[in-house]
């Protein structure tokens, strides 16, 4: 069974191309430093470079969020014109339900940049809210999908866990399996901070 994981939420960002669980193709790129919309390209890429049939894909997997809105929105958009075109199935994955899937530890929170200097931390399937500045007080140990905000901290007990593509298409393939997928029509980002609140105090601080 062939599918498609996309992570377009936090960077580095990749597609890949999967046969069960396994990897056949996958493209990284960082839109931080290119500032193009490298992910058409990418799949552009991924399916004549590997001589692949698009209709070969059974379904699409995508990481839905907390990350980059603006990722999010490249994302959404890719998934939902696939999905119109080949009437695909998507399975939607949150980033601390692929975080999680890597990690072998008892005592940790999994740490999301939140915007207006602040992050989301995930531990025990909750999520709280706390100031960047205030993450050096933790205890447990603390993990960062984003490099940025990982390096940013000055502490011992930290990690930096990329996103990987085969946990997104795994965790995808499971939920398509369990028939726990969505319409494109239906399908969004999971934003637990409106961007237009962020894009406000920005601009009430220019």
């Amino acid at each position: 069974m062939y599918s498609l994981a996309i992570n377009t939420c936090i960077e580095p960002y990749n597609i890949a191309i999967l046969q069960n669980e396994n990897i056949l193709a996958e493209v990284n790129w960082y839109y931080s430093y290119s500032q193009k919309n490298d992910h058409y390209y990418a799949i552009d890429y991924l399916f004549k470079t590997y001589n692949l049939d698009f209709k070969k894909i059974m379904f699409a997997s995508i990481i839905s969020g907390p990350g980059s809105f603006t990722g999010l929105r490249m994302g959404f958009s890719i998934i939902k014109t696939l999905g119109y075109l080949y009437n695909l199935p998507i399975s939607s994955i949150n980033t601390f339900e692929v975080i999680s899937k890597s990690i072998d530890l008892k005592d940790y929170f999994i740490v999301v940049n939140a915007g207006l200097k602040e992050a989301f931390l995930y531990k025990n399937k909750k999520i709280s809210l706390d100031k960047i500045e205030n993450l050096h007080k933790y205890d447990e140990i603390l993990i960062f999908p984003e490099f940025n905000l990982y390096k940013k901290i000055e502490r011992d007990k930290k990690i930096y866990l990329k996103i990987d593509a085969g946990d997104i298409g795994i965790i995808g393939l499971n939920k398509f399996k369990e028939g726990k997928f969505e319409d494109y029509k239906k399908i969004s980002p999971l934003y637990l901070r409106e961007p237009e609140s962020i894009y406000k105090i920005y601009k009430e601080e220019e």
